[in-house]
């Protein structure tokens, strides 16, 4: 259950970030983020501080990588107060939110890095795709240039994030695998 919630949760911060951009409220998406670090704190138990630490680093990285395609003029990002200099609040928020799910929603992807490429890349693009219908970005020149560099950053950067997440060993009291079946 605390799975679904986790990844239900994300999904209400990833609409709330694209479609408040999209409609010029870009406060929208970080309010959403902090009601899912809330909630997230239960889900992650113990270990929320660790995980919060990372998705913090973790996304500043992601968003590092989103702020240099807006720098190459592949993308523009809407309700932006810093311009093309970074990306905006709502952007980061993202990331931070994505960065919940590692040890979590996603943490299966751990220990496939060949799945994590191809499923970073594949829905990477896609979910920027349908943040421009939602019109929370923009791609500039080329469509086939800026997805395929967005699916590129993310096929690289899925990886990456499952294989660096903390791993935490599973709460006191939550289920575990029997003995002699722990790796």
């Amino acid at each position: 259950m605390r799975l679904f919630v986790n990844v239900l949760s994300f999904q209400c911060v990833w609409l709330a970030c694209v479609w408040g951009a999209g409609q010029g409220m870009g406060w929208l998406g970080p309010a959403a983020l902090l009601a899912h670090l809330c909630l997230h704190r239960f889900i992650a138990g113990a270990h929320w501080l660790a995980e919060l630490r990372y998705a913090l680093l973790a996304a500043m990285v992601g968003a590092t990588g989103d702020s240099a395609l807006q720098w190459l003029g592949l993308l523009e990002f809407a309700a932006s107060p810093w311009g093309t200099v970074f990306v905006p609040p709502w952007m980061v928020a993202l990331w931070i939110g994505f960065c919940t799910l590692l040890d979590h929603g996603l943490g299966w992807l751990r220990g496939r890095p060949l799945l994590a490429f191809v499923l970073g890349g594949a829905a990477g693009a896609l979910t920027y795709w349908m943040a421009e219908r939602l019109l929370a970005l923009q791609s500039l020149g080329d469509p086939l240039i800026a997805y395929g560099a967005v699916a590129l950053l993310w096929a690289v950067a899925l990886p990456l994030l499952a294989e660096t997440s903390p791993r935490h060993k599973p709460v006191r009291g939550a289920c575990t695998p029997p003995r002699g079946l722990n790796p």
